[in-house]
C-alpha cells in the first residue's frame, strides 16, 4: 500500500489509531441521531394518536441542519476542535437522557431533540478541520474523508433499523436512554484515542461578520447560488419520510403500556336460533 506518491486505499487510513477512533465515534453518533428520530416519532404518535403531529415532529429534527450551520458551526473555529467534538457529544448525551423522562410532555421532547441536533452542528466542521492534523498525507486524508462520507449514509440506515428494533423491544424512553449511551461512548472514544492537537481557526472576524462575508461571496457568484439552490431543494426528500414514518401502527396489545394499539374488539355474541 503506497502513500500519496501512488495508490492509497482504506487499509492505509484505517491503520491510524486516531482515525479509527474518530471513524467509530462518527458511526455511533450518526446511529444515535437516527435512534432519537425513531423514538421521537413513536413517542409522539403514542401520546397524540395523530400521524400529522408525528410527521411534524420528525420534520423538526431536520430544522437544525438549516439553521445550525450559521448559528453554532463557528464554534469549531473558536475552540480546539477535539474539545468541541467531546463537548457536543456530552451535551447530546445529557439532553437525550432528559428526553427519556416519562413525565416530560411530548412538546418538550420535540424541543429537546432540536437542541440535540443543534449541539451536534459544531462537531461536523470540527471533525473535518481536525482530519488534516491527524492525517498529514493528503491522499490518505482524502480516503478518510471518503470513508466518513460513505459511512454516514450507512449509519443512517442502520440507525433506523436499530431504532425500530429497540422501540419494538422496549419503550421509547428506553430507546432514548440507549441513544444517550451512544453519545457518551462517542465522547469517550474521542477523549481517549484522539490526540489533543492545538487546532483552532482564525478569529479575525466575529460571528455576524463571518455570516455576512459568506453570504456576500455566495451572492456574487452565480455558480454558488445555483449550488445553494440545489442544496435547498434536496432537503425536500424528507417530506416522504416524514409522512411515512408514523404510518405503521405499533400493535403489541397487552404487552407494552406505551403501545399505540387499539383494544381488541370483543367477539360478537352468538345468535339464538329462532323458534
Amino acid at each position: 500500500m503506497e502513500s500519496s506518491r501512488g495508490r492509497t486505499g482504506y487499509r492505509a487510513v484505517f491503520a491510524l489509531g486516531a482515525f479509527r477512533a474518530l471513524f467509530t465515534a462518527h458511526v455511533i453518533s450518526v446511529v444515535g441521531d437516527q435512534l432519537a428520530r425513531v423514538a421521537l416519532v413513536v413517542l409522539v404518535y403514542d401520546r397524540t394518536g395523530s400521524p400529522a403531529w408525528s410527521a411534524l415532529a420528525y420534520a423538526l429534527t431536520f430544522l437544525p441542519a438549516l439553521i445550525g450551520g450559521p448559528l453554532v458551526a463557528g464554534l469549531a473555529d473558536r475552540y480546539p476542535r477535539r474539545t468541541v467534538m467531546i463537548v457536543a457529544d456530552l451535551v447530546r448525551a445529557a439532553v437525550v437522557a432528559l428526553m427519556a423522562w416519562p413525565g416530560l410532555p411530548w412538546q418538550a421532547v420535540c424541543a429537546l431533540l432540536i437542541v440535540v441536533q443543534l449541539a451536534g452542528a459544531p462537531a461536523v466542521p470540527a471533525r473535518s478541520a481536525l482530519l488534516p492534523a491527524l492525517i498529514p498525507d493528503p491522499a490518505v486524508m482524502r480516503t478518510g474523508i471518503a470513508a466518513l462520507s460513505t459511512v454516514t449514509q450507512l449509519g443512517q440506515i442502520l440507525g433506523f433499523a436499530a431504532g425500530g428494533i429497540l422501540v419494538g423491544a422496549i419503550d421509547p424512553g428506553g430507546a432514548l436512554l440507549v441513544d444517550a449511551v451512544t453519545f457518551a461512548a462517542s465522547a469517550l472514544l474521542v477523549a481517549v484515542f484522539v490526540p489533543s492537537i492545538a487546532t483552532t481557526g482564525s478569529q479575525s472576524l466575529g460571528w455576524w461578520e463571518r455570516i455576512r462575508a459568506g453570504a456576500t461571496v455566495v451572492r456574487r457568484d452565480a455558480h454558488l447560488l445555483v449550488l445553494v439552490g440545489y442544496a435547498a431543494l434536496s432537503g425536500t426528500y424528507i417530506v416522504g419520510e416524514a409522512l411515512a414514518a408514523p404510518t405503521p401502527r405499533i400493535s403489541v396489545a397487552g404487552r407494552r403500556p406505551w403501545a399505540c394499539s387499539s383494544p381488541p374488539t370483543p367477539p360478537a355474541a352468538p345468535r339464538r336460533p329462532s323458534l
